[in-house]
């Protein structure tokens, strides 16, 4: 009777496979390393026992762990470790990857992505970013204020309006 392997344990499998930094070949015993918070921990021999295990784990690098636990999951993952890695990862190279967004002062900047598609095709950028103050006026005025309220408002600068957009102005009977 067979059970199936975690995750976990096909990860361990995998990064065991691999040499550690000292050169020497590092196996697990990744029954010990289950049992690392159980009760023989409490007894020095407990301790001992798992040392080894838990120092191989280390040797081979805590920070591969996770993207060997991607790994076995069949979970895309990038090793990204500072944010100027993201403009030299393959998978964020693509042309659709890193969608441009316009700043407040014309700027374009490239931005990653999600990664999902859609019909085979990978969503893009579906509204650039708001200007300051871009819809100031409009939620004022769904917020129940009245135009004149409203042009009060920006006037003292509690709320802020684009430079071009047209103040409402409040009608007269």
């Amino acid at each position: 009777m067979g059970s199936t392997p975690t995750v976990a344990a096909v990860a361990y499998r995998r990064l065991t496979s691999r040499r550690a930094s000292s050169g020497r070949t590092v196996s697990l015993d990744l029954h010990l390393l289950q049992d690392c918070g159980r009760d023989f921990l409490h007894r020095h021999g407990g301790r001992v026992e798992v040392r080894d295990p838990v120092q191989d784990v280390h040797l081979l690098g805590v920070a591969q762990l996770p993207g060997a636990l991607c790994e076995a999951a069949n979970l895309p993952f990038a090793p990204i470790q500072r944010p100027e890695d993201l403009f030299t990862d393959p998978h964020l190279a693509q042309p659709v990857a890193m969608p441009e967004v316009t700043l407040s002062n014309g700027q374009k900047l490239p931005l990653p992505a999600l990664p999902i598609e859609m019909d085979g095709h990978r969503l893009g950028v579906r509204l650039d970013l708001p200007q300051a103050g871009e819809h100031s006026t409009d939620i004022a005025t769904e917020l129940g204020y009245d135009p004149q309220k409203v042009e009060d408002l920006v006037t003292a600068g509690v709320i802020s309006a684009p430079m071009n957009e047209q103040h409402p102005t409040p009608s007269r009977s």
